[in-house]
């Protein structure tokens, strides 16, 4: 007697006779053709965007800049609507500013009672390099009568600018 085998047989399976077929217009492409495809598109795309920043940045034509500051000295006082006490501190406010740099600043006395003029009354120096400077100077008038002053600011260059002219009188 023959040993009877534990397997199973299964019958063949049918399958539809193998024609050749049309290639459709709409072929789907494979995973791999498509990753590929991703990766290719992704990698202009960094290029692009690369290329783009590496010009901006070094691109020699300039960014608008803004012009320098001209030397100007204006103060930051009016002059009073009433005579002024004698013996009284007078302080006077100015601003200076360059953008190369202001180096002092001198309060000037254009007129006084005495007949005296372009007196300088007091001079201060920019503490440290800077391109805006603001004084408070001080005078202490003696004598009645007219007074005229104005701030002269200097930049590191020896050039000068000119304040306007305030005036005032002493009782």
């Amino acid at each position: 007697m023959k040993k009877e085998d534990n397997k199973q047989q299964h019958p063949p399976v049918q399958t539809a006779p193998k024609t050749a077929t049309k290639p459709s217009a709409r072929a789907t492409p494979s995973n791999k053709t498509l990753f590929i495809k991703r990766h290719y598109i992704g990698l202009v795309v960094l290029l692009v965007v690369s290329l783009g920043l590496f010009v901006a940045c070094n691109s020699s034509q300039k960014i608008a800049e803004t012009p320098p500051v001209a030397l100007r000295t204006w103060l930051l006082v009016r002059a009073p609507d009433a005579p002024l006490p004698l013996n009284k501190t007078i302080t006077v406010q100015s601003r200076t500013e360059d953008s190369q740099g202001v180096s002092h600043v001198e309060l000037y006395a254009v007129q006084l009672p005495t007949g005296e003029s372009n007196l300088v009354l007091d001079s201060q120096a920019a503490p440290f390099n800077q391109t805006t400077f603001s004084a408070a100077q001080t005078i202490i008038p003696t004598q009645r009568g007219h007074y005229a002053i104005k701030v002269v600011g200097y930049n590191k260059r020896g050039e000068q600018a000119e304040s306007e002219t305030i005036s005032f009188d002493i009782e």
